[in-house]
């Protein structure tokens, strides 16, 4: 029996009488933890990771030379297992999107290594990324323009970009500048959504280990909400960004006491109204920075570095895929409401 079971069917009294005798919080936290990958995992990752970019540097040659960094939950720290890619994003020099060339060469390369590592399994390449399995991990690996020239960055060093960066950084600044001199950013913007990494690695590390505790453990409840064959896009950072807000809302004492049963029960009741949200946080950008016909829908949940990019447009989130997460979050309000008696 999962207490954060999005199933309507109910539990008998004897399936309740064997959790841990805990507040609904130490639970809750209990829960959260256990989601965290292993150090051994994350260690198996990164290695992979050096690997798989040593090569491409060694079959594409002087053309890969900018820096890499760990991006996705991974980055950020809030990966859950069995659920988070492992994102890794190169940044190029001298190019920009879109990133054809780029693609289909790391794709050759890839393939015609393959052999030097266990269990790959080719998924597929799309217009912004490739995609393929290493030993049972799911890699995404993701070209960026790199448009600050004068980073000092070490080859290696955004595997903690918090640790280095400003903030906002140069690169971000230049980047959305750049968004903004499109034709039509709104639908466009996507291209550079990998120049914008490493601010929005940033932005979720530097939240606290409460904040991280709650993305967790609402990354965990989301991967339970059965949407059926529904296409998604960037469901992981919706959750994220929702579960930030959630705990944002906390008032000083409950973030002091470390009330994740509210915190998650706030995240639970903005998702079971999903359709009227509107979701933003200044931090990267400002009111002035969005435009209006994007600032103007609802809902609403804008990517915290993408002020271009509304999460619960219906081309990123269809409002049959946002129902079903409605209900599931009603289900769960009330049995984490019945933890507490």
């Amino acid at each position: 029996m999962d207490a954060l079971s999005t199933s309507s069917s109910s539990s008998s009294s004897s399936d309740w009488d064997t959790l841990p005798k805990l507040s609904v919080s130490d639970l809750l936290l209990q829960i959260s933890l256990e989601q965290v990958p292993s150090e051994d995992h994350a260690r198996k990752c990164q290695d992979i990771a050096l690997s798989l970019v040593g090569i491409l540097e060694k079959d594409m040659g002087p053309g890969l030379s900018g820096h890499v960094m760990v991006a996705g939950s991974y980055g950020k720290g809030t990966a859950i297992i069995n659920e988070s890619d492992y994102d890794i994003v190169i940044f190029f020099n001298e190019l920009e999107p879109p990133f054809t060339k780029v693609l289909e060469d790391m794709e050759r390369a890839l393939k015609g290594n393959s052999d030097k590592f266990k269990g790959f399994k080719w998924r597929f390449r799309s217009s912004i990324h490739i995609c393929f399995d290493v030993e049972g991990i799911r890699f995404d690996l993701t070209p960026a323009a790199q448009l600050d020239n004068n980073c000092q960055w070490n080859r290696w060093c955004c595997f903690a970009p918090s640790l280095l960066t400003p903030y906002p950084s140069q690169q971000y600044v230049k980047t959305l500048q750049r968004i903004s001199q499109m034709k039509d950013p709104e639908t466009t913007s996507y291209l550079y959504s990998s120049s914008l990494s490493i601010d929005a690695v940033v932005f979720v590390q530097r939240q606290n280990a409460f904040i991280h505790s709650v993305i967790r453990l609402a990354k965990h409840w989301a991967s339970h909400v059965n949407t059926g064959r529904i296409p998604i896009r960037g469901k992981s950072l919706l959750v994220e960004t929702v579960a930030i807000h959630a705990s944002y809302s906390l008032s000083p004492v409950e973030m002091i006491n470390r009330n994740l049963d509210k915190a998650f029960i706030k995240f639970l009741e903005l998702f079971s109204d999903a359709r009227t949200l509107r979701l933003y946080v200044f931090v990267n950008y400002q009111r002035e920075d969005i435009p209006d016909s994007v600032f103007n829908q609802t809902p609403l949940v804008l990517d915290p570095a993408n002020p271009y990019n509304n999460l619960l447009s219906s081309g990123n989130f269809p409002s049959l895929a946002l129902k079903c997460f409605e209900d599931a979050a009603h289900i769960t309000i009330q049995k984490v409401l019945g933890l507490a008696w």
